[in-house]
């Protein structure tokens, strides 16, 4: 069971730091900025990926991380 209430992180924020990396800035830009284009081999019209996630797509945002991580 998931933890909720102040102070609890979303179960897919410790995947997603793992998939993208620790830069904690980068991963806040990487998930609110509007897309265009494919990301991911998905066509997205101006969604953002937390917006994705948001909408329980939690494994596009996932695999996205993990294609951008270039270590």
């Amino acid at each position: 069971m998931a933890v909720r209430g102040p102070g609890a992180l979303h179960e897919w924020v410790a995947p997603l730091l793992e998939a993208f990396g620790e830069n904690g800035w980068g991963l806040l830009d990487f998930l609110t900025v509007p897309r265009h284009g494919f990301v991911a081999d998905v066509k997205l019209d101006g969604e953002s990926l937390l917006q994705r996630i948001q909408a329980g797509d939690v494994q596009f945002a996932l695999e996205a991380a993990r294609r951008s991580n270039l270590e």
